[in-house]
């Protein structure tokens, strides 16, 4: 790990874990072939919160290295009283926590063990003090284009893992529910607006009646960032959307690059200054 300047003695390294320390702070990292997990335990001195921060940010950076071929989550142990002393407590996703207080509006989250209520907020507090709000980011596309949505999701991944961004796009709004109340409701909470643009994207009614005239509206009231990402070469220019900065930041379509994923790695830079 990069964090290896805080290493203590090298003793106590061995083949499945260390033990890390950072003044006050002490960590241990171990991995289970058998559960499939790392697992990261931080005492309380000192400003383990940091200490905790800068583990789990190198961790994420790690993993992140391996692309789609590796699916990780990061997990919270639940703090409940019954969990506090249950050897096998139930686990949180980080990324459902934070979706629920950033997207969801919700303040709490039941146990699926105990059925008791958490407090998110103060909860994730405990483990890395307070954080920035998650983004919401809206994704527009042409379901012709989805496996391009698609690639932008996995450049994406890291991002909403680290707790920066939760992406929002259609393929999410559950049966039963109604797509157009829905779609409208992301846009209207999103704070990052993205259109993937291609020519099937520049044909859509949806696209061009609801989706752009809305986020072209909160663009201008200054209450979200939209932000044109050009799949194939289309007329964007003589859309709305004209005028704005568009990524790539060439111009270059994403298909057009001899390796795609080149662009969709620059693209998920500049979406991270934006979530930052």
């Amino acid at each position: 790990m990069r964090n290896n300047q805080y290493l203590g003695n090298i003793g106590r390294a061995w083949k499945y874990g260390v033990e890390m320390t950072r003044g006050a702070s002490a960590a241990r990292i171990t991995a289970s072939y058998a559960l499939n997990a790392i697992e990261i335990r931080v005492n309380d001195r000192g400003e383990f919160r940091e200490f905790l921060r800068l583990l789990t940010e190198d961790m994420d950076r790690l993993l992140g290295s391996f692309g789609e071929r590796l699916v990780v989550e990061k997990m919270l142990p639940c703090p409940c009283a019954d969990c506090a002393v249950d050897p096998q407590p139930h686990f949180f996703k980080y990324s459902d926590l934070r979706r629920r207080i950033e997207v969801l509006k919700k303040d709490t989250i039941e146990c699926a063990k105990s059925g008791l209520d958490i407090e998110v907020k103060p909860f994730l507090e405990t483990f890395f003090g307070k954080t920035d709000a998650m983004k919401n980011v809206f994704i527009s596309y042409s379901h012709r284009d989805e496996a391009a949505k698609d690639r932008l999701l996995v450049h994406l991944k890291l991002l909403a893992r680290q707790g920066k961004i939760a992406p929002w796009n259609d393929r999410l709004i559950r049966p039963g529910e109604e797509w157009d109340a829905e779609i409208k409701t992301a846009l209207h909470q999103a704070d990052i607006i993205l259109f993937l643009l291609s020519p099937d994207a520049i044909a859509s009614d949806y696209i061009w009646d609801h989706e752009i005239a809305l986020a072209m509206e909160r663009h201008r009231a200054g209450t979200a960032r939209v932000v044109p990402i050009i799949l194939q070469a289309c007329q964007w220019k003589e859309t709305p959307l004209q005028g704005l900065q568009g990524l790539p930041r060439d111009g270059k379509p994403v298909n057009d690059f001899p390796n795609p994923e080149n662009a969709w790695a620059a693209i998920a830079e500049e979406i991270r200054r934006l979530a930052d």
